[in-house]
């Protein structure tokens, strides 16, 4: 259970030959009746036949070891024909599931304008309000979700901008940190008091905040904002001088996030499960009320239809990660792009 009182800070931590058998079947019955010419006639036919057979087994050995490799050579084309066709239909029948998850879990920034946000530098994660013990294990998932989407690992020395808050009274936390003289920090200074008050509002076992970053060739400036908010006034990365219909003229990046974690509401699911979690909520502007459907995908912890809990982190989560930091970020079609990569990751 998490302590009580200030949330103490824990420790952050930075793979025939067959054998093939003749039988000769004589019949002796009526051996004595035949004649000497006879057998004379017929040993003598047997010789000549014996002596033959290795020569006509010679003859045909050739043609055999000719005929051998072009069979092999055809079993062979036959089998990779065979596996491209089964790996072509499993594509065409997986793709619009993907299609379908990532329009679902991927909320766009600024209507739509902004395309994905994403970090743009080291993710440096915090844990608070757990034991160190606890929250140790919580780290070690989280940075193993990192090392999965393909960022970079930050320093045991580096500054936290991923905040991981556990507490039994969420709500308690949140009016604090809203009131107090470092809410500007948490919310960002330009974020609407309203989106924040909702935010506040909303019970979940797990709540994220982002707080975006804009960038040009002056400086930064940042503002915050939940993935429930319109998205007037969010920092953005300018790119005007490229802007066109197939291009973003502007680009969020995550500068700083936290993960409010109720301690209350986490319905068994264990630590490892919970890491997972984290970590797949903190690197996306994942939707709080995505349709999950079917979708084997960590997210259904939490989800009130999922009937057994998923282990951890899925293939799908993973190579939606992937494809999140690997895709063109200022691209109109980066959704699209990013099913269509997933696709290849999970079927190969």
């Amino acid at each position: 259970m998490p302590p009580s009182g200030p949330l103490p800070p824990c420790s952050r931590f930075a793979v025939s030959l067959g054998v093939w058998q003749f039988v000769v079947v004589k019949n002796a019955k009526g051996a004595a009746q035949v004649s000497r010419a006879l057998r004379a006639l017929t040993l003598t036919t047997t010789l000549v036949v014996l002596a033959g057979a290795p020569t006509q087994a010679a003859a045909q050995q050739p043609a055999a070891r000719t005929a051998a490799p072009t069979a092999t050579s055809a079993a062979g084309s036959s089998s990779r024909s065979l596996d491209e066709v089964t790996v072509t239909a499993r594509r065409a029948e997986l793709a619009p599931k993907l299609i379908r998850f990532v329009d679902q879990i991927a909320a766009v920034e600024n209507g739509g304008e902004g395309g994905l946000a994403r970090w743009g530098a080291p993710v440096c994660p915090l844990v608070a309000g757990l034991e160190q013990r606890e929250g140790g294990v919580i780290l070690e998932h989280v940075s193993k979700v990192v090392h999965a989407a393909g960022l970079p690992a930050a320093g045991r020395a580096c500054r936290p901008n991923l905040f991981i808050l556990v507490s039994a009274q969420p709500q308690q936390l949140l009016q604090r940190m809203q009131s107090g003289r470092h809410y500007a920090f948490w919310f960002g200074a330009d974020a609407s008091p309203s989106v924040i008050d909702e935010f506040i509002r909303t019970p979940r076992p797990v709540r994220v905040w982002y707080t975006r970053a804009r960038g040009d060739a002056i400086g930064i400036a940042s503002t915050g904002g939940s993935p429930d908010s319109p998205g007037g006034g969010y920092g953005v990365v300018s790119h005007p001088e490229g802007a066109s219909h197939l291009l973003l003229n502007a680009v969020y990046k995550f500068t700083r996030v936290f993960v409010l974690v109720d301690w209350t509401r986490l319905q068994g699911a264990s630590l490892g499960q919970l890491g997972d979690y984290v970590g797949m909520v903190a690197l996306a502007n994942i939707k709080p009320t995505a349709q999950l459907e079917d979708a084997p995908t960590i997210l259904q912890l939490f989800a009130d239809a999922s009937d057994v809990a998923p282990a951890g982190l899925s293939a799908w989560d993973r190579a939606f990660l992937r494809s999140l930091y690997a895709t063109e970020q200022r691209s109109q079609l980066q959704r699209g792009e990013i099913a269509r990569a997933m696709v290849r990751e999970i079927v190969h």
